[in-house]
């Protein structure tokens, strides 16, 4: 409970704050912490895209909605990201390489949950 209570609270504010006219909203990751922010997202009915490193593990979708692989990302125009991983410091790495190739930058267009 506390921690949808926290969420609520910070995509409130990222929603509010962070988002801008045009940009496109990418939900990164699928484990717990994923799946309330999507449902959140849908509750708003805020338009989003869902990516995983594991899309292919989903191909029913969750929710009703399509996981795209981070070979799509490239779709995304003016992409602002909410990574809701929370990986092996290792995987970080390669999370935090991935966005620097793309050119986001931390607290700028990636946010993490």
């Amino acid at each position: 409970y506390q921690q949808e209570a926290f969420f609520k609270l910070k995509l409130n504010h990222f929603l509010r704050e962070e988002m801008e006219e045009g940009a496109s909203l990418v939900l990164w990751g699928t484990a717990r912490k994923g799946k309330l922010v999507a449902q959140m997202l849908l509750e708003k009915q805020q338009a989003f895209t869902w990516m995983d490193w594991k899309s292919e593990a989903y191909k029913a979708g969750i929710y009703q909605q399509t996981i795209y692989s981070l070979d799509d990302f490239e779709q995304a125009e003016k992409p602002i990201v909410i990574n809701t991983v929370a990986p092996p410091e290792n995987q970080q790495k390669q999370i935090d390489r991935f966005l620097k190739e793309k050119d986001l930058k931390l607290g700028e267009n990636y946010f993490v949950f």
